[in-house]
């Protein structure tokens, strides 16, 4: 059965809702299968975890609230209350600044498109494909905790509230590019200067961070990857 038919049927199939806790961004020296957690407060009909997309969702006493979008304008906050059993999510917090920055995703489906292990029987209309879009968060703060769970704040990503603009400082005539970065490019072809533009030997090899150490490196006619912005000077307040 289609997606679309399903979820316009008057009789649907259990409503699945699965999350995935993406905690490579603040925890990068993590061996890759710890990066990233899934889980679900449902059980498949078997009674054991969820496995959606050959993945598994461990079953997790969690409560998700606030994902609705309202009608004033306003991003949506969600909320996930997570049980602390043992205290593993208190470990986890201490461990990983209480998990601020970790991207959640949020997938729903239903149980007729649930992968077929999921089943004593096996379901011939397992189909990864069929969901809903996902919703992607990211966790803003600990709301709460104490012995029994620990509960967070979500924000949408293009929740700007309090950012201010431009994230870039502008300036006219000093690159802020970090030197032999992606942004710069630059790839040493035996010739060497260092702060003041003169040459040098490769151990004081540094930039200038203007554009005559731009120009002594890629040439005085080439396109400069030069970060900074010439054009600011000819605005007058």
């Amino acid at each position: 059965m289609l997606f679309t038919e399903e979820t316009q049927s008057l009789f649907t199939s259990a409503f699945v809702e699965l999350f995935e806790l993406d905690i490579s961004a603040i925890a990068p020296t993590l061996p890759l299968e710890q990066k990233i957690l899934r889980f679900s407060a449902q059980k498949n009909p078997l009674g054991n975890d969820v496995v959606w997309q050959g993945k598994t969702y461990l079953a997790y006493p969690i409560q998700a609230t606030g994902f609705n979008v309202n009608g004033n304008n306003s991003p949506p906050r969600p909320t996930i209350k997570a049980a602390n059993l043992g205290g593993i999510l208190t470990d986890l917090c201490l461990a990983h600044s209480d998990l601020i920055g970790a991207k959640l995703i949020r997938h729903r489906t239903f149980a007729r498109f649930l992968d077929a292990v999921n089943f004593s029987d096996g379901n011939s209309g397992a189909d990864p494909d069929s969901h809903y879009p996902d919703d992607v968060f990211y966790v803003e703060r600990r709301a709460s905790e104490n012995n029994a769970f620990i509960e967070w704040e979500l924000r949408w990503p293009y929740d700007l509230d309090g950012v201010m603009l431009p994230g870039r400082v502008i300036t006219e005539d000093i690159c802020v590019s970090v030197y032999k970065s992606p942004e710069c490019t630059w790839i040493p072809n035996g010739h060497y200067f260092d702060v003041t533009d003169q040459p040098c030997a490769v151990g004081n090899d540094d930039c200038s961070h203007r554009t005559t150490g731009c120009k002594l490196r890629f040439g005085a006619k080439a396109d400069l990857p030069f970060g900074a912005f010439p054009g600011a000077g000819m605005v007058r307040q």
